[in-house]
């Protein structure tokens, strides 16, 4: 049976995998939960310890980052990876880090309630925050404390450089990107699918960010027929 190790992302837990583990009940899925405090690069690690044998690495996000480190790690482990809406490059800029910075202020100063409006809406597909499935995102941002949002920004902000070794990475790898994905595009993933041998990337239409949650459905659909071809 396939072993799939879902790694979530930035103020993210288990529920954005929930559709998809639904609909795929034939692999044995492992969800892997972050030690704090924590770095990429050894939560990378960690993840191989959920599970013994060959696995598949399902990252979302700040996840998939962590599902590259995996590979870094130990790539003898790895039978494939899944990884969405995500980006590979080490480069901080003054803008990004200011922007975190901002955010990491404000969710001290007012509360997690504060990233609702600033980071969480703009993650997600137009019109999905009328969707009475997007209490459940809101649930787990406001699940997350301060401090916890501090580490993972931190974490963040020292990532490594995945693009130096994208092109030494020869297993089996499922890109996926919401066409409305504002903070990683779909141009993005492009440029990583080119540099990704043996790599198939799918643009999901009308979904943002959190594509996983958003259309868990057509995520399954799209898992489901590429472990069959693979």
């Amino acid at each position: 049976m396939t072993k799939i190790i879902a790694i979530p992302g930035l103020l993210s837990d288990a529920r954005v995998f929930s559709g998809i583990k639904t609909a795929l009940p034939q692999f044995e899925w492992f969800d892997f939960v972050r030690s704090d405090p924590g770095s990429l690069t050894r939560w990378g690690q960690e993840v191989l310890s959920v599970t013994g044998g060959p696995v598949v690495l399902f990252g979302h996000s700040m996840g998939a980052r962590i599902a590259l480190e995996s590979w870094a790690f130990d790539r003898s482990r790895i039978a494939g990876m899944i990884l969405a809406d995500f980006a590979v490059d080490g480069t901080v800029t003054e803008k990004e880090r200011d922007g975190r910075s901002q955010r990491v202020k404000g969710a001290y100063a007012r509360g997690m309630h504060s990233l609702l409006d600033s980071w969480l809406l703009p993650m997600v597909a137009e019109g999905f925050d009328e969707n009475e499935r997007f209490k459940e995102l809101e649930d787990m941002v406001l699940h997350e404390t301060p401090d916890s949002h501090e580490q993972q920004i931190q974490a963040l902000l020292d990532r490594p450089n995945a693009e130096a070794y994208l092109k030494e990475i020869r297993c089996p790898t499922l890109l996926l990107v919401g066409e409305e994905d504002r903070w990683s595009p779909p141009s993005l993933h492009v440029e990583i699918s080119d540099k990704l041998t043996g790599s198939r990337l799918e643009v999901v239409k009308r979904a943002g960010h959190f594509l996983p949650f958003e259309c868990p459905d057509i995520v399954a659909t799209l898992i489901d027929d590429w472990i069959e071809r693979t």
